[in-house]
């Protein structure tokens, strides 16, 4: 198993500024974001966030842990007196929080490290993790919360293809099928009798929505680099595939900076959108009547 992790202690506000954070805190943050800076209706992200951050490969939870308080233990009461202006300002909205993120069985190229090396014995184990007492005093000072999400990033096993029985079409038409089919490169290889490999053409709903999938790729790649439509291009495929809208939650997690629950809220919207723009491209099990 190969695991991506990361770290951080963020303040967050829909009122007070990243900026006005740093001010009072006299503390420069790894990352900000600013509400609304990609979207302004419903806004993304959706909060003002200061964040100290931890994301060095190969290191386990508790050491991004440490590396991370060690740049906070200094100055706890100023935080912990800037977290309570935050919550008092919207309790629901505001405080701060430290987020543990984990993507399991990752992608080797996506800056995962191995779980554990038994090659290595002196390498960290990166399964496991505990809240120690310094952690426990910190977060207990700072009245800040913990999340931790943890996302399997295990792809589907496909579905076997299995040809669908057809009427027989006109040659015309069984024709333009197989030229599209070649031309979205959506021919399918499977293995026959005595090693033969048996090329079949893409059902017409399979067509219809690679074709759906290239119209709004194309619209998207039409609008400035860093738009949301560009983003969304990442996610799309992920929200219309079998059993992968876990993937899909994390990764608008990590393009639109948002909370879990903030996340739900974009998915459905986007679960919506895409009724409009690609019905054929939904699966059994992302019905878009859903």
């Amino acid at each position: 198993m190969r695991i991506r992790q990361y770290v951080y202690f963020a303040l967050f506000s829909r009122q007070t500024s990243a900026e006005q954070m740093t001010t009072r805190l006299g503390i420069e943050p790894d990352e900000v974001s600013v509400r609304g800076s990609r979207r302004a209706a419903p806004p993304i992200p959706a909060s003002h966030s200061w964040k100290i951050v931890s994301r060095e490969p190969g290191l386990n939870v508790d050491q991004q842990v440490a590396r991370v308080l060690a740049r906070l233990r200094d100055h706890v009461d100023g935080i912990a007196e800037l977290a309570q202006h935050l919550r008092a300002e919207d309790d629901e909205h505001g405080g701060a929080v430290l987020e543990v993120v984990r993507y399991l069985n990752a992608d080797e190229d996506d800056g995962s490290a191995p779980a554990g090396r038994p090659d290595a014995p002196d390498a960290p184990n990166l399964l496991g993790w505990h809240l120690d007492r310094p952690l426990l005093d910190f977060l207990d000072a700072t009245g800040a919360v913990l999340d931790v999400d943890e996302y399997d990033m295990t792809p589907d096993e496909p579905e076997p293809h299995s040809s669908e029985e057809q009427t027989a079409q006109p040659d015309d038409q069984a024709d333009l099928r197989a030229w599209l089919s070649q031309k979205l490169d959506l021919i399918h290889r499977e293995p026959g009798p005595q090693g033969i490999t048996v090329l079949t053409s893409a059902s017409d709903r399979e067509i219809l929505a690679e074709i759906e999938r290239l119209h709004v790729e194309i619209a998207a790649l039409k609008q400035p680099q860093g738009s949301p439509e560009r983003d969304w291009l990442e996610i799309d495929d992920l929200i219309l595939g079998p059993n992968t809208t876990i993937q899909a939650l994390a990764k608008i997690r990590e393009l639109f900076a948002c909370d879990l629950r903030e996340a739900v809220d974009l998915l459905d919207q986007r679960h919506q959108t895409l009724q409009r723009l690609r019905p054929n491209g939904f699966t059994d099990n992302t019905d878009a009547d859903n």
